[in-house]
């Protein structure tokens, strides 16, 4: 979930060709209405300041359905992000902004990694 398309489109590109199935959102409100499977969802990458519904409400929302998705959440305000106590919740990872292509697929594979998966469970 981003609202820079060419953000967007450049990451979901850069995933898909490491062979992950991508499904993409410009807002909140377009993420809930593409992400009613939750069973087929194994992380959410969310940019943390969105127009209208932000990325932290959407992980609330499909965690209250999916209590042990991972997410990733991407923000420009890391500065803003740490001040308000991180994103330390069990099950979420933080990625700034500008990142890398590496980068973002290293937070990835960080998330969907095992050992990750049971620290969401644990909650």
């Amino acid at each position: 979930m981003e609202d820079d398309e060419q953000v967007r489109g450049l990451a979901a590109r850069s995933l898909r060709a490491r062979g992950y199935r991508v499904v993409e959102a410009s807002d909140g409100q377009d993420a809930l209405s593409h992400l009613s499977d939750l069973d087929a969802i194994d992380l959410l990458i969310t940019d943390i300041v969105m127009p209208g519904i932000g990325g932290s409400e959407v992980a609330k929302r499909l965690r209250a359905t999916k209590p042990t998705l991972p997410v990733l959440f991407v923000s420009g305000y890391a500065d803003e992000v740490m001040a308000r106590g991180g994103v330390a919740a069990r099950g979420e990872f933080f990625l700034a902004k500008p990142f890398s292509l590496g980068a973002l697929r290293r937070a990835v594979e960080d998330a969907l990694a095992p050992e990750a998966a049971s620290r969401c469970a644990e909650g």
